[in-house]
């Protein structure tokens, strides 16, 4: 069954919070079989999105290491690494979206050339975490 519900023909979109542009690619579907749900951007994207372009929202980012849990497209992870986070991890339980976090990564990475390493895409199941907290850059 493997690829019978997938659909990795994704659109680039831009998303732009203030002076920050961050650039994804996305299904352009309203929903995704296969639990595939972070191959769409959720509408709280712009919500978040806005605060964390804000000063407040660099603030409480900036200097930090950020771990994402189920990051989906990444798109706010990746804008809080735009804000000055010293490392950052997305984190999804699917092989498929890791792999579009992958590239969203590198569809971004002006945005990050501020911090040490490139952020990192980890397949992360919650009822079967990884052993050690290092596999999470923690």
């Amino acid at each position: 069954m493997d690829g019978f519900f997938t659909n990795t023909d994704y659109d680039e979109q831009e998303w732009s919070f203030g002076d920050l542009t961050v650039r994804g690619r996305t299904s352009n579907a309203a929903s995704t079989d296969y639990d595939l749900t972070g191959q769409v951007p959720w509408p709280a994207l712009t919500v978040l999105g806005h605060w964390l372009a804000s000063d407040h929202g660099a603030t409480i980012v900036r200097g930090r290491s950020c771990l994402e849990l189920g990051a989906g497209t990444g798109i706010t992870g990746i804008l809080a690494a735009a804000q000055a986070c010293t490392s950052l991890t997305l984190t999804d339980h699917n092989s498929y979206v890791v792999e579009l976090l992958e590239q969203n990564i590198e569809l971004n990475e002006n945005l990050y050339l501020h911090m040490s390493e490139t952020p990192t895409a980890v397949e992360l199941d919650w009822e079967d975490p990884p052993p050690e907290p290092s596999v999470l850059h923690l």
